[in-house]
């Protein structure tokens, strides 16, 4: 299976037509509509008191320059670190809204997204609240969308079209290059074990990213277990590791790729990487082409754990990757 990469012209030729319309004079209403991912809200003015519970979203602000007033208690990526300022009021975490805390921020734009768009009903009782969720299937076009949004609600839309614009033209360049890398495989490593990623999935959105040639798709790999079912024993687990092991060293054997991507879920989380000596020890990912050729590429794991579809993530990610191949030769 192949991703063609997204060609240039077409990425900034899409750009072009949005700034366009972003930056038409503004209308004499006060009142804004912003499509988001669960539709339009109506804003009665621009916002002022921002309450943001995607990390995300949170990114793009702060490259945009834009102050809010209340953050999640999170984990923060290195970058938005300083959201743990007491300054920010706190107003519960990426999942759990603190409804007293929120109600006494008395915001007047909530933003949810990805681990708080299940809240989205009850923070819009609250304020105007806006989902600002990537999607799987067309990731880049969502990051793209709620940049240039954000740029517009807050009058940043001059900024938010050139950062958009710098974001794809990069992002245009890795994957002209990912075009003739040959195939990648995302590594997701947790606790001591390590799953394949397919494309359009939470963390297989990397391959669109990119632009390199999957070696896997979803029919390669074993189905989810569904929600709600009970959690497996203790031999029950082990079972299933063994399995997932097996079918990962045989998916390995089999598609052999050129490039390595790796997700370090501990380092992501506080704990201590083990992505790397996990996987200098299991012949099956040492056997691979990526692996004898030093094509692999441990991924900023708080970055794309925690945030994901931010524009300073995804530039960070570029010039990562785009230095691996530089080295790559």
């Amino acid at each position: 299976m192949h991703i063609d990469p997204m060609p240039r012209r077409r990425m900034l030729g899409g750009i072009a037509g949005a700034c366009a319309l972003l930056l038409a004079p503004a209308a004499r209403a006060q009142a804004m509509v912003a499509e988001h991912a669960r539709g339009s809200t109506t804003l009665p003015a621009r916002p002022r008191r921002v309450a943001v519970y995607d990390l995300a979203a949170l990114d793009m602000l702060q490259a945009l320059g834009v102050e809010v007033a209340g953050v999640p208690k999170a984990r923060f990526p290195a970058h938005l670190a300083g959201y743990e300022a007491e300054r920010y009021a706190k107003v519960g975490t990426l999942f759990e809204p603190d409804y007293a805390a929120l109600k006494a921020l008395q915001p007047d734009l909530i933003l949810c997204g990805s681990r708080s768009a299940n809240k989205f009903k009850e923070l819009g009782a609250v304020a105007p609240t806006l989902d600002l969720s990537t999607s799987t299937a067309s990731f880049l076009p969502s990051v793209t969308r709620n940049l240039l949004l954000l740029g517009r609600l807050f009058d940043r839309q001059a900024q938010a079209a050139a950062r958009a614009e710098q974001m794809l033209t990069a992002v245009a360049g890795l994957q002209a290059r990912a075009a003739k890398a040959g195939k990648g495989l995302l590594l997701f490593v947790a606790g001591q074990g390590a799953s394949a990623q397919a494309p359009q999935t939470r963390f297989g959105i990397l391959y669109e990213l990119i632009g390199i040639a999957p070696a896997v798709s979803a029919a390669d790999l074993p189905a989810a277990a569904p929600r709600g079912q009970a959690a497996p024993d203790e031999a029950e687990r082990q079972r299933q590791a063994e399995q997932r092991a097996a079918q990962l060293a045989s998916l390995l054997a089999q598609r052999n790729p050129d490039w390595l991507f790796v997700l370090d879920r501990n380092a992501a989380t506080g704990g201590e990487a083990v992505a790397e000596k996990l996987l200098a020890g299991n012949t099956a990912v040492t056997g691979t082409t990526a692996w004898r050729k030093q094509q692999v590429v441990h991924l900023n794991a708080p970055d794309w754990y925690l945030v994901g579809g931010g524009v300073t993530v995804i530039e960070k990610t570029v010039a990562q990757i785009g230095a691996a191949f530089d080295r790559a030769g």
